[in-house]
C-alpha cells in the first residue's frame, strides 16, 4: 500500500476533524501477516498547542495487493466496509516524548533510511519534514531504532490489534 494513497484516504476521511493542523509525522505499518496486526496509517498532527493522532487502518488484505489505486481513483468512499478511522488526542506527557524524538530524528545527517525488504515480517515507513524513512522488521542501525521508539510510542495510543510485534 502506498503512503501518498493511504494519505490521501485518510485526510478525504477526516478532512472536517483535520481542517488547520500542522502535519507532524506519519507512520503506515504494513504487516505480512494477520497475527503481525493491521495494516495501519496516522499521522501525529498539532492545532493550537495540542497534538493528537489520526488513524485509519484496514482488514482487507485485496486493498494491500491493489495498491487501493483503482478504488480511490473511482472516487468511491464506501470502498472499504472494514476499514476504521479515529482520532486520538495526547495528554502532555506523551505529547512531550513525541516531541523529544522527533527533535532527536530530526539531527539524523541522512535524508532517509531504506533498508532491505525481506519475505516475511512487516514493515514501517515513516515520513518526517519531507524525509522518508523504510526499514522491514527488527530496526538495525541506531537511526531505525530511534525511529522505531516514534512507532512504538504512537502505537502505543492506538488501539491493541494494530501492531502485534
Amino acid at each position: 500500500m502506498d503512503i501518498n494513497i493511504s494519505k490521501e484516504f485518510l485526510e478525504n476521511t477526516l478532512a472536517k476533524n483535520i481542517d488547520g493542523t500542522g502535519l507532524i509525522v506519519e507512520i503506515l505499518y504494513l504487516p505480512s501477516f494477520e497475527s503481525q496486526g493491521e495494516t495501519a496509517y496516522c499521522q501525529v498532527r498539532r492545532r493550537d498547542g495540542e497534538m493528537f493522532i489520526c488513524y485509519e487502518h484496514f482488514n482487507r488484505y485485496d486493498a494491500r495487493l491493489l495498491g487501493c489505486t483503482h478504488i480511490i481513483s473511482g472516487n468511491k468512499p464506501d470502498a472499504f466496509t472494514d476499514n476504521y478511522c479515529g482520532i486520538v488526542t495526547l495528554d502532555s506527557g506523551t505529547q512531550n516524548e513525541i516531541e523529544e524524538i522527533v527533535n532527536a530524528i530530526n539531527t539524523f545527517k541522512c535524508k532517509g533510511v531504506r533498508s532491505a525488504d525481506g519475505l516475511d515480517g512487516y514493515s514501517h515507513i515513516v515520513r518526517i519534514n519531507g524525509r522518508t524513512y523504510e526499514w522491514w522488521c527488527e530496526p538495525v542501525s541506531k537511526n531505525a531504532a530511534m525511529l522505531d521508539k516514534l512507532v512504538s510510542k504512537v502505537f502505543s495510543v492506538l488501539p491493541e490489534n494494530f501492531r502485534k510485534i
